[in-house]
């Protein structure tokens, strides 16, 4: 058997967590992370689903990957290195789905011009830390709402912002608008 290209989630999300468990029958999800990354808008990724549906996985967590510049910046981009367009990223969920796999949605910010080898998005120190805010409830809700019509089962609110985890005010707002 060939080696998948992906790497191995034991469980998504472990039963009571955060409610997990009540819309997941109590059970954990068990299936892989498939990363949407450099492939051209065209690419269904049709065959990377069937193989995580065949290797016996319940779930697949999707990533989207979009970028701000450094982390000084105070907004995000979509459109760059690779990022499915809404029609495909729908198509992809709905591949997912014809599988009957779960669906975790996680678009993640990177940083397209890192001025130092430490920088990452754990780090980030925009200028306008309510603008920053501001722009990425937008940049969610746009996938929110792509979450919403492909019927996915979680969605990721943010990931890996260690520097910006303790606004608890502003993350709830975030929250509360998608």
């Amino acid at each position: 058997m060939k080696t998948a290209r992906f790497v191995l989630v034991l469980a998504f999300l472990a039963p009571g967590w955060c409610g997990a468990g009540e819309f997941l029958g109590g059970k954990p999800w068990k299936g892989f992370v498939l990363s949407l990354h450099g492939k051209s808008n065209d690419y269904t990724y049709e065959k990377e689903l069937r193989q995580i549906a065949e290797m016996g996985a319940d779930s697949v967590l999707i990533i989207v990957t979009c970028y701000q510049e450094d982390t000084t910046s105070t907004t995000m981009e979509r459109s760059n290195n690779g990022v499915p367009t809404r029609e495909r990223l729908l198509d992809i969920l709905a591949r997912a789905h014809s599988y009957d796999l779960n669906v975790l949605l996680q678009p993640i910010v990177l940083l397209r011009n890192p001025k130092t080898t430490k920088e990452w998005r754990g780090a980030i120190r925009p200028t306008s830390r309510k603008e920053w805010f501001r722009n990425y409830e937008e940049f969610i809700s746009y996938f929110a709402e792509i979450a919403a019509e492909g019927k996915v089962e979680a969605l990721s609110v943010g990931s890996e912002f260690v520097s910006m985890e303790f606004f608890w005010e502003s993350w709830g707002e975030v929250i509360a608008k998608v």
